[in-house]
């Protein structure tokens, strides 16, 4: 909504559409900021691909929206939770707002003439609207949980003469909590009449200084949300009241002047589970120490070269193979351990002596001409390919290497394609990302999963392959493990393999991870 107009006379977008969009370009922002070097490690990429959280505020007036029922209702659908923020002049709208996780009013000046100075009213009754806002936040109690936000300046509306107005207007919405924010830096402040500065910022010192004043007593946070139990309770059309869904807050999150002072900064309100994001120097010495023990690792693994995930070994005296194999089986992206003696006279294979882990070695390295020293009978290869150059490269590859009958690429998309009809076979090789959008909905894993199984020959492998980073590689494939269950039906199964790649191409710390699922 523009901020300076004080009805709605713009085009209505559909609220689902809204909703379907915001989270397409959520999941593109994450997609790229992912690759990041400085993106947070473990779950967290996984967390943020599932939007939980809109906050309904920025530039303009979320009320205004016609369809502010339905656009609500849609992100409640999809637990997403709704932070909506007014500034408190359109209080008949306000009054009608269905039920929200919170709802925000505004509250940037104690008095009329300084909400007039920094806030810049386009209503002529503006101080009446924001009290009678105000008294809307009351008349939703207690079954709407209810914020007074104030953006405080140094210098405009953080005094101790502010306080008292403060105090009877947060009195006038008897409101469930008092946000306090300082404001940061804004291009209209570059205006030669805003008064505005640099130092027109307050520091977060001055906002707890400020807000120790307005309360003149030791201040706390209460509670947090449980949002799980909000998320049920709008689905089912079954409002709870506040309390219904606040949890206690953490010791943690919790200050107080004497607290305050005997605790470490760092300590104030971060969450000791988490890790804080080091400064520049620490960064690098960190960085350092991290490098310098992966080389010393690194060092000492016994000498190998790696051919996609299979190690492979070169005799070296005083070295036992079964524990060099032992040894490199442990890192994560090994498959399998081979070991192998340059090819004798006249031939033109390396001859295989050794294998350790998975000993199928169905990967043929031409560069290297590896081989186990004995064939694979393939009776057929099928190819479903929705691209059409990749599936003309596919037919130019069978014919360059005389494949014959045995291999053939079929053009269509694999999620619609009658998969039934090219038969059954004994290994399903997929691309099968945890997530895959379909005109903005997410389709679980488990789905993907499906359309490989139902084309499975008992004892037949899965094997489903990903783009991860390090993080999400070294957490346990519970998911994983969970879609398969479900995309079998009952059927038995068991993890057989799981391995990685490095994939620089895509970005850093990214990699291709497999997985073989065996019925």
């Amino acid at each position: 909504m523009n901020p300076v107009a004080t009805s709605w006379e713009f085009q209505t977008d559909d609220p689902e559409w809204i909703v379907r969009e915001s989270v397409r370009n959520h999941l593109d922002l994450i997609k790229d900021t992912a690759t990041s070097p400085y993106a947070l490690p473990d779950r967290r990429i996984l967390e943020a691909r599932t939007p939980r959280h809109a906050a309904l505020s920025l530039v303009g007036e979320p009320v205004l929206y016609p369809r502010r029922k339905e656009y609500i209702a849609e992100l409640h659908k999809r637990r997403i939770s709704t932070f909506l923020v007014t500034n408190g002049q359109f209080p008949d709208e306000l009054e009608d707002l269905p039920w929200v996780t919170q709802l925000y009013v505004s509250v940037d000046a104690p008095d009329q003439e300084a909400l007039k100075e920094v806030g810049r009213p386009i209503f002529r009754d503006y101080w009446e609207r924001l009290r009678r806002s105000l008294e809307v936040l009351r008349e939703k109690s207690p079954r709407q949980r209810t914020i007074c936000r104030m953006t405080v300046l140094k210098g405009q509306n953080m005094t101790e003469e502010a306080c008292d107005g403060y105090a009877e207007l947060i009195g006038l919405s008897e409101c469930d909590f008092v946000e306090i924010k300082g404001a940061t830096l804004a291009p209209v402040w570059e205006k030669p009449k805003s008064g505005l500065t640099f130092d027109s910022m307050p520091f977060h010192e001055d906002v707890k200084a400020f807000t120790r004043s307005l309360l003149r007593a030791p201040w706390a946070v209460a509670h947090v949300d449980d949002f799980e139990a909000f998320a049920d309770a709008a689905i089912a059309g079954t409002p709870m009241e506040v309390t219904d869904f606040a949890l206690e807050t953490p010791d943690w999150a919790l200050a107080s002047d004497a607290e305050t002072a005997s605790k470490a900064s760092s300590e104030v309100g971060f969450d000791p589970q988490e890790n804080r994001h080091l400064h520049r120097k620490a960064r690098a010495a960190e960085k350092e120490a991290r490098a310098a023990e992966k080389e010393a690792r690194r060092r000492s693994l016994p000498k190998h070269k790696m051919m996609a995930d299979v190690a492979v070994l070169r005799p070296e005296e005083g070295h036992v193979e079964e524990a060099d194999a032992a040894q490199l089986l442990e890192l994560p992206h090994v498959r399998s351990v081979v070991a192998y003696e340059p090819a004798a006279a006249g031939s033109e294979r390396n001859g295989v002596r050794y294998v350790a882990g998975d000993p199928n070695l169905e990967i043929t390295y031409k560069s290297d001409t590896l081989s186990r020293g004995q064939a694979h009978e393939v009776a057929e290869v099928v190819g479903v390919e929705k691209d059409p150059m990749a599936h003309d490269f596919a037919q130019a590859n069978i014919q360059a290497n005389r494949l014959g009958d045995r291999a053939r690429s079929v053009l269509g998309d694999p999620y619609t394609f009658d998969l039934k009809s090219l038969g059954s076979f004994d290994r399903v090789c997929a691309f099968l990302p945890f997530r895959r959008d379909r005109d903005g909905e997410v389709i679980p894993l488990s789905e993907n999963m499906a359309l490989g199984v139902q084309v499975l020959n008992p004892g037949g492998t899965l094997t489903c392959y990903n783009h991860e980073t390090q993080e999400e590689f070294t957490s346990e494939p519970e998911e994983a493990n969970r879609s398969m269950a479900v995309a079998c039906d009952g059927r038995g199964f068991e993890l057989t393999w799981r391995g990685k790649v490095p994939r620089r191409s895509i970005g850093w710390n990214w990699y291709r991870v497999g997985m073989d699922y065996r019925l």
